[in-house]
């Protein structure tokens, strides 16, 4: 089995996707496979692939219909058959030497190890080893490294598979792969080489304005996420100072509120988290008047229920359940 494998997600971007598959071809090879992900573009992925002469290297899986961009990225785990998978965006080509470099990154990596974190330019040393899931958050909360973008990290895909289900259900949140590297984290430990190399031959990007602004009202899912979220302020402050703006926490809360979502704990978890963040007081006086109605509402309709205002007299077939002896 390889140690490494690349997926490349992609939908609807020839020009972009062009650019990366003329990085990637040439250095790809038996011990390193890339598969495509084509979202059911309107230009397929094979015909890019077929113009570039093609590689024996290369499959392409095409999707029937578009699952949505963060469920093609919680698929690059799921197609994934070596030990390590690294997931490139179809808009981030590599350095020449870019997967030679991943492999001896991989081969320096601790044996426990289930994340690699390019571009941590604020390390104390070119390579450090965070060895727990705080450690890592840590870091992350402190500005180094993109742990949002796919291709700053590659990912031990044998010891996170078995939880994909988490990326999927938390695909609404922009970082199924950080959801899923959490879950796997908290529930078997594990440990983290980040280094300041970067890989990719564009360099550290800035996210445009609606793509921010995106990013900014899916993770406000986040703090929804058991339960490394739960004791991880650090994860938090991160989320909050570098990605989402106060108007998305707000629509967030609200939204959580309507739809009555969460449960009492998950709620005052969302109130308790809310409250340590940096934000004008206005803000913060509406998300806790929203926690404040939403536990008004709660405690209402149990009055309302343990009186029995609201309790329907029962069925037909429920009167017959009842009278079975």
């Amino acid at each position: 089995m390889n140690a490494l494998e690349l997926v490349l997600p992609t939908f609807d971007r020839p020009g972009p996707l062009r650019a990366t598959l003329v990085s990637l071809l040439p250095q790809l090879g038996p011990a390193c496979r890339l598969t495509i992900l084509d979202n059911a573009s309107p230009r397929p992925a094979q015909e890019i692939l077929d113009e570039l002469g093609g590689s024996p290297h290369v499959q392409v899986i095409r999707h029937r219909f578009n699952i949505g961009g963060n469920a093609n990225i919680a698929r690059c785990f799921e197609v994934a058959t070596a030990e390590w998978v690294w997931i490139i965006g179809d808009d981030d080509p590599l350095v020449e030497d870019g997967i030679q470099a991943a492999l001896a990154l991989i081969a320096a990596a601790p044996p426990d190890a289930l994340y690699i974190g390019l571009a941590h330019r604020g390390l104390p040393q070119d390579r450090t080893v965070a060895a727990s899931m705080e450690e890592f958050l840590g870091w992350s909360a402190r500005g180094e490294g993109d742990i949002l973008f796919i291709t700053a990290g590659i990912y031990r895909a044998r010891r996170l598979q078995p939880r994909l289900h988490a990326a999927y259900q938390w695909a609404a949140t922009c970082a199924p792969h950080l959801v899923l590297l959490l879950t796997t984290w908290d529930a078997e430990g594990g440990s983290a080489l980040l280094v300041r190399q970067d890989l990719r031959a564009i360099g550290a990007r800035e996210t445009t304005g609606g793509q921010a602004q995106l990013v900014s009202f899916c993770l406000a899912l986040l703090p929804n996420l058991p339960p490394a979220w739960a004791r991880s302020p650090a994860l938090a402050r991160l989320v909050a100072r570098r990605f989402l703006a106060p108007d998305a926490l707000l629509y967030e809360a609200f939204l959580d509120y309507r739809r009555g979502r969460q449960g009492l704990a998950g709620a005052w978890r969302y109130f308790h988290i809310t409250a340590r963040l940096k934000y004008p007081w206005h803000i913060r006086l509406l998300v806790w008047l929203t926690f404040g109605l939403r536990l008004l509402r709660m405690l209402l309709l149990r009055l309302v229920r343990s009186i029995g205002f609201l309790r329907r007299p029962p069925s037909a077939d429920e009167r017959l359940i009842q009278d079975r002896p």
